[in-house]
């Protein structure tokens, strides 16, 4: 299968097993070659803002948010059965479409909310997101090779901006929770005092609504299992190929985050704590949808964030199933929102 970020120009090694890329010399590239290189580079960097504006239409024509959401679901699916280092990249575009839906128009975003949508929407979005990301990853080599790397910190910080654009590994939690508890629990008292709320309490939260979700998402799985269980296999491989895109889109349609009537109190509930609480939580942690309007591909993005609105909030908790959730606080259509992310 060829790696989510394409499988290079001549100047790029394809990703290997470590998940590494090798950039080589133009020197090492003569001729057709090179120019052919070049060619390829320059006519990505001019597909990006079509890409872009098709990902903004293909959004806006179903229901922006809980895409957003089946996607995250429908990724994870994918990269627990696939090898790393091949769909390396494909979280951070989950990440960036989220941070798209943020510099869209909150009053179209909020027209759309709940409105029904085919499956097929879920593949359209995810061939288009990769697409961007070939793209985006061939406009980088450009700008690598046009740069060049006089020295080591150039080289250094080349290889960061790729990780920033494409690396979304989740570090070494083992090591660093246990460091953030060590430093969030003593504040308590003092956070409370001035935030409203303990900052142990973020990390927390993300924990609790994140196990909520892996078991609903769990319970999702076995019915279509056991759903698919009793269809009896088809000899037409096009067929059984329709069968399990159903399957998938199934799971990743249902599994994704449900609508919430009130996130800060299931916080408040499976944490303990005061409702007031949750809620001056979950507000900290809000970027208003319609706060990114000038969003540049890449370079800007904030990649979770939402919807602001007296009558309806949003939330994102980002956990290893992030999840979306909306509170709905009066009666009538939406009107403005708000999408929270909790990490």
């Amino acid at each position: 299968m060829e790696p989510y970020l394409g499988a290079g120009t001549p100047f790029v090694t394809p990703v290997v097993g470590g998940g590494l890329r090798r950039f080589r010399r133009p020197g090492d590239v003569q001729g057709t070659g090179l120019r052919a290189a070049w060619d390829q580079m320059h006519k990505a960097e001019q597909q990006l803002p079509r890409l872009l504006e098709e990902i903004s239409q293909t959004a806006l024509a179903v229901d922006p948010v809980m895409l957003y959401s089946s996607l995250h679901v429908f990724d994870a699916m994918r990269r627990s059965s696939q090898p790393g280092h091949v769909m390396f990249g494909s979280d951070a575009m989950v990440e960036f479409y989220g941070g798209l839906v943020t510099a869209m128009p909150a009053d179209q975003v909020l027209q759309r909310l709940g409105a029904d949508f085919h499956p097929q929407a879920l593949f359209d979005m995810d061939r288009l997101l990769r697409e961007y990301a070939q793209a985006e990853n061939l406009a980088h080599q450009a700008k690598v090779l046009r740069e060049g790397a006089a020295d080591k910190q150039t080289s250094v910080l080349h290889m960061l901006q790729m990780e920033q654009r494409f690396d979304r590994m989740q570090g070494y939690p083992a090591q660093l929770r246990p460091i953030f508890q060590e430093i969030t629990a003593p504040l308590g008292d003092a956070s409370r005092a001035v935030l409203g709320f303990a900052l142990h309490q973020a990390l927390e939260a993300a924990d609790i609504y994140h196990a909520r979700q892996a078991a609903r998402l769990g319970e999702v799985m076995d019915a279509f299992e056991n759903a698919s269980a009793v269809l009896a296999p088809s000899p037409d491989r096009e067929q059984r190929v329709q069968v399990a895109a159903t399957l998938t889109a199934g799971v990743a349609t249902f599994g994704a985050s449900p609508i919430e009537d009130d996130l800060p109190g299931v916080l408040a509930t499976e944490l303990n704590a005061p409702h007031e609480e949750m809620a001056r939580l979950v507000a900290a942690l809000t970027t208003p949808l319609g706060s990114q309007p000038a969003l540049r591909p890449w370079a800007t993005r904030t990649h979770c964030a939402a919807v602001r609105s007296s009558a309806w909030t949003t939330h994102v908790v980002c956990g290893h199933v992030p999840a979306t959730s909306f509170t709905r606080h009066s009666t009538g259509p939406p009107t403005p929102a708000t999408i929270t992310l909790i990490c």
